[in-house]
């Protein structure tokens, strides 16, 4: 090792240099609260500010949670201009154990009306979000 600040420097030039494929810009990213439902057919309106469910969006992967009871689902997510597409739901038992989601009833308290929903986004910005697929409309605020 003649040179080590050399070697030293080649190595933090390759670590810097990787581009992950996770990492994203994207404005839909982000800790989001369920604040309010709409239900469409009947307009009828649901506060949901106070039943701690949080949808944590990440790239692809969407995590959904109730925190009052403890329940945690992952699914996958396809956004797709001014559509969002949710999919392929597991339910989070313990960090090493994941189960299919094939009952939809799970899933319909958390604003998610089967196990492949598509959702229109009617508002996003920096501090809310509105989705609507043809029942719901789910209120979101930036958590």
């Amino acid at each position: 090792m003649k040179h080590p600040f050399l070697h030293i420097l080649l190595a933090c030039t390759l670590l810097t240099s990787c581009d992950i494929e996770m990492a994203s810009d994207n404005e839909l990213d982000a800790n989001w609260q369920l604040r309010e439902i709409d239900t469409l057919a009947t307009e009828g309106t649901a506060d949901m500010a106070r039943s701690n469910i949080y949808w944590a969006i990440e790239g692809d992967i969407l995590q959904v949670r109730n925190i009052s009871t403890s329940q945690k689902f992952l699914l996958r997510l396809q956004k797709d201009k001014d559509q969002l597409t949710v999919s392929n739901p597991y339910h989070v038992h313990t960090k090493d154990s994941l189960t299919a989601v094939e009952n939809d009833s799970l899933l319909a308290p958390l604003g998610i009306n089967g196990t492949k929903v598509s959702y229109h986004i009617d508002q996003l910005n920096h501090s809310h979000l509105t989705l609507a697929d043809t029942l719901l409309r789910l209120h979101f605020r930036r958590y």
